[in-house]
Formats: structure tokens, C-alpha cells, sequence
């Protein structure tokens, strides 16, 4: 799992990498952190989705 601050062009360049899903952080949900309820999925968040999640939590 990829995380981004905003589609720049990465969620059509991952759509053909098997298992790898990109989402946009403010779209995100404990279903895509967490599938089957089983937590530990590796996630790969960009430095502005992490700043993005900063600011709106915070």
C-alpha cells in the first residue's frame, strides 16, 4: 500500500504492480490499513501525506 498526498500520476504508474494499491490520503480507511482486520500491511506513506495527516490530527 502506497499512500499520497494527491494522484500525481502514481496510482495509474502502480495499478499494473500486483499487490500494490495506491491510495490518496484523505481518502483513506482502516479497511485499506487494515484488510480483513488483520493489521500490519506494509503502507509507504510520501512525506506530504504524513505532513497532510499531521496537520488534520493535530
Amino acid at each position: 500500500l502506497i499512500i499520497v498526498s494527491e494522484d500525481e500520476g502514481i496510482v495509474k504508474a502502480a495499478r499494473n504492480i500486483p499487490g500494490v494499491d495506491v491510495k490518496i490520503v484523505d481518502l483513506i480507511s482502516v479497511k485499506d490499513l487494515c484488510p480483513g482486520g488483520v493489521p500490519g500491511r506494509l503502507t509507504i506513506w510520501s512525506e506530504t501525506a504524513i505532513q497532510k495527516v499531521g496537520d488534520k490530527f493535530v
